[in-house]
């Protein structure tokens, strides 16, 4: 019967056929890929995917087929309206995976990019990806998780879906784990020009651990995966995430498939939505329109149109 789905799934998915062609057609010649290539020409997939279901978790976003939660069509529009227009702009990858967002942000003209990943095999994943296009020296990866708190965490780990691998108390994987806060002390991290946080419901903890960056508003962007039935099991919830957010000035907005937003004024306007990506910024700023030094206080400057 699971083979009958399966096969039925891959004849009535729209593109995933092919995409189960090329895996095949890689596989066959001993490669690693295929490739999905983003923003610069940069190509995932250097290291080699664990299964064509993680492949295709990817190649379903922006690059051709359905959404999923890659890359997905909304987001990848909002980041080219987000595309730098200075050099030594900072992109903060959270929840790294093996580095489809490093790769883009790189891509896109990002000069310094950090990335977490915590999970060492996924980890490793993550710098093979990095080293195989060229990108060590703009790129920093961390095989440590982002919290509320420093020390350590345990992880429960799906060696078959390393993408859902989540936070939690009897988890099978301890991990290092410090702030956002620390990590920019330490660094010398003074803004962080777009944030992008996909941690399986451990975002309000991330966003925690980030109070200093957000209440001087050293942060620009924020993209976050919003699910509050993920964000339950890591003991949170929707509200404390936009309360968190709002109550350090920053605004919330939905995204449209071009990338446009439409600000979020209460968290009941998104009652009945499972998942999504959403966007902060400081209030009153439009999100493509953050400089690339978010100003402390309560004055945010705006790009020059």
């Amino acid at each position: 019967m699971s083979l009958y789905r399966n096969a039925r799934t891959l004849l009535t998915t729209p593109g995933m056929m092919r995409a189960y062609a090329a895996w095949l057609l890689s596989r066959s010649r001993g490669r690693t890929g295929p490739y999905i290539v983003v923003a610069g020409g940069y190509r995932l997939g250097e290291a080699r995917w664990v299964s064509f279901s993680e492949y295709w978790s990817y190649a379903g976003g922006e690059f051709g087929y359905t959404p999923t939660n890659a890359l997905n069509p909304s987001v990848g529009a909002l980041l080219r309206r987000c595309r730098p227009r200075r050099c030594g702009r900072v992109a903060v990858d959270v929840g790294a995976n093996v580095g489809i967002f490093t790769l883009e942000f790189a891509g896109l003209g990002f000069g310094e990019v950090h990335a977490f990943e915590p999970v060492p095999d996924t980890f490793s994943r993550l710098v093979d990806n990095v080293t195989a296009n060229g990108l060590s020296n703009g790129v920093r990866a961390n095989c440590v998780a982002l919290g509320d708190c420093e020390g350590t965490i345990r992880m429960r780990h799906d060696s078959r879906s390393p993408a859902t691998s989540f936070a939690c108390k009897d988890g099978d994987l301890e991990v290092a784990c410090t702030t956002l806060d620390r990590y920019a002390k330490e660094t010398g991290l003074e803004r962080i020009d777009l944030l992008k946080i996909d941690v399986e419901g451990y975002e309000a903890h991330v966003l925690r651990g980030a109070s200093v960056l957000l209440r001087e508003r050293r942060i620009g962007v924020i993209i976050l995966e919003w699910a509050p039935a993920l964000l339950r099991r890591a003991g949170s919830s929707a509200e404390v995430l936009h309360s968190i957010l709002g109550g350090n000035g920053y605004w919330l907005y939905c995204l449209g498939q071009g990338g446009e937003t439409g600000r979020i004024a209460e968290v009941a306007e998104l009652d009945g939505v499972g998942w999504d990506n959403v966007v902060a910024c400081p209030s009153g700023v439009p999100p493509w329109a953050v400089r690339s030094e978010p100003q402390r206080g309560n004055q945010t400057e705006v790009a020059e149109k």
